[in-house]
């Protein structure tokens, strides 16, 4: 889930991406990221998947403050 934040602070770094393209995509990283936690999630619950999903949705919120921190 640590790898969410570095990854999109890094392209934000980088200028690949800016703050309003990844709000305007927020339903479709919270679809991406429901995908992925059900893929890797070992078992069939939806708790399992719940508890994987909902830190990962955090951090992508997350790297929004670490921008407006670093833009300081």
């Amino acid at each position: 889930a640590w790898v969410i934040l570095g990854v999109m602070t890094s392209l934000m770094l980088v200028g690949a991406v800016n703050t309003r393209q990844l709000r305007n995509t927020r339903r479709w990283a919270a679809v991406g990221i429901t995908t992925f936690a059900a893929v890797i999630t070992p078992s069939q619950d939806p708790f399992s998947l719940l508890f994987m999903a909902i830190p990962m949705y955090i951090f992508y919120e997350g790297a929004f403050l670490v921008w407006r921190m670093l833009k300081r």
